[in-house]
């Protein structure tokens, strides 16, 4: 996919502080996003980082292809442990599972600190994710995106540096459909959970007669979803055509 054809890209460029100095892309694989960020203008510099060394010269090529050797570099190796405390203003993690996720931010607690904004779109294990940035970073989650393409939805966390005082505590409802969506979800997101709420009640049915303890589990997502549903409808009003193709929502 092109650099400016992504939606997911142009989304997780446009999440990044105006004034940046340096963006570091973890897990860079082709290097677009950086490159899009420099591009663009949100950041003065990049650093892609990947811990294979194959996506690593891909991404070293289209640098070189877009004439910004000079501003994005490359560095081989896992997660925040390629760059020193206080190199970068704001890490981006996307594409990555959940609990890789985690294990990477826990894994550099320095170079974290030094951050002033990181960006998530995990794949997988959204709602932990969410749970892990409130209680284990030193980060809040300021807005979140939601972006639809080739019928996958997609979740970005903006997350910016935060006080104690600052932190807000995460519901179980929260850590699964997060607090910004249902009024900032725009229409997509809203056809996104109505499909949701489908898919749900299914699941729920071909439950009947299983362990009481998944039953509810699926009962109380069933409940959030509707309210969610609702929330978004009472937001940006009902309107007709047809909703994304799929349903695979990374909270599962």
């Amino acid at each position: 996919m092109g650099l400016e054809s992504s939606k997911r890209l142009r989304t997780l460029a446009g999440c990044v502080a105006p004034g940046t100095k340096t963006l570091a892309d973890v897990g860079t694989d082709h290097g677009f996003l950086p490159i899009l960020a420099v591009k663009t203008g949100r950041a003065q510099r990049a650093i892609a980082c990947d811990v294979k060394p194959g996506p690593l010269a891909r991404a070293a090529v289209h640098i070189r292809e877009h004439g910004l050797e000079g501003r994005v570099e490359t560095r081989l190796g896992s997660g925040l442990s390629v760059l020193s405390p206080g190199e970068a203003d704001c890490a981006v993690f996307s594409g990555l599972g959940g609990r890789l996720m985690m294990e990477l931010l826990a894994a550099s607690p320095d170079a974290l600190e030094g951050l002033e904004q990181l960006i998530l779109q995990p794949q997988r294990d959204l709602p932990a994710v969410r749970r892990y940035v409130t209680e284990n970073t030193p980060f809040a989650i300021r807005a979140e995106r939601f972006v639809l393409e080739d019928g996958q939805g997609y979740f970005v966390l903006d997350c910016r540096k935060a006080g104690r005082s600052e932190k807000v505590a995460y519901t179980g409802r929260d850590c699964y459909l997060g607090k910004f969506l249902a009024q900032a979800g725009g229409v997509e997101y809203r056809k996104y959970i109505g499909l949701l709420v489908d898919k749900m009640k299914r699941i729920l049915a071909r439950q009947r007669g299983a362990d009481s303890a998944a039953v509810s589990e699926t009962a109380q997502k069933l409940v959030w979803l509707e309210d969610e549903y609702a929330a978004c409808v009472l937001g940006h009003g009902e309107d007709g055509g047809a909703g994304p193709a799929g349903t695979d929502h990374p909270a599962g």
